[in-house]
């Protein structure tokens, strides 16, 4: 599959050529995606009124290697759409400067936000339980959590606390 285009676009411009069955699926797809996310094959199956390895079948014809593929580049598509609308734009930027621009935004924002939530007697709290610790597991899943698992690990080393990584 074509790495540029989302999961839904690919749908909308193969639903002509598709088999009664994979209109079916496409259809439910397309109008309520977040219900197709939650689904596993057995679920998602009933929901479209079609068999287990059509609803497989379907996510090949689509390109990917299987249904989870099918449902990660859906779940990919749904948060940078609903990313762009919390931004206040729920298109693509149509420069680089206005995605730098919306990035920045966005950012900001993140921070503004958790600077709010920010609770310093719990964050002394926390420090305390791994200051007291004889060691620290550090569970990273995906790429930027295990970078952070990473960087924790590095800075809990030079405080001389024991820490193990673990990344995915």
């Amino acid at each position: 599959m074509d790495n540029d285009a989302d999961i839904l676009s690919v749908v909308k411009e193969a639903y002509p050529d598709m088999s009664k069955s994979d209109k079916k699926i496409a259809r439910i797809l397309l109008e309520i995606p977040e219900k197709f996310i939650d689904a596993n094959v057995k679920e998602a199956a009933e929901l479209t009124g079609v068999s287990d390895a059509t609803v497989v079948r379907f996510g090949k014809n689509l390109g990917c290697e299987g249904f989870k593929e099918l449902k990660i580049l859906l779940a990919q598509h749904l948060a940078v759409k609903q990313a762009l609308e919390d931004a206040g734009n729920s298109q693509i930027p149509s420069s680089a400067d206005s995605f730098l621009e919306q990035i920045h935004h966005s950012a900001s924002t993140a921070l503004e936000q958790a600077m709010n939530n920010l609770q310093p007697d719990k964050l002394d709290e926390a420090a305390q339980i791994i200051i007291d610790s004889r060691r620290v597991f550090i569970y990273g899943t995906g790429g930027s959590s295990g970078i952070l698992a990473t960087e924790l690990h590095n800075r809990l080393f030079r405080l001389n606390i024991t820490a193990i990584p673990f990344t995915d």
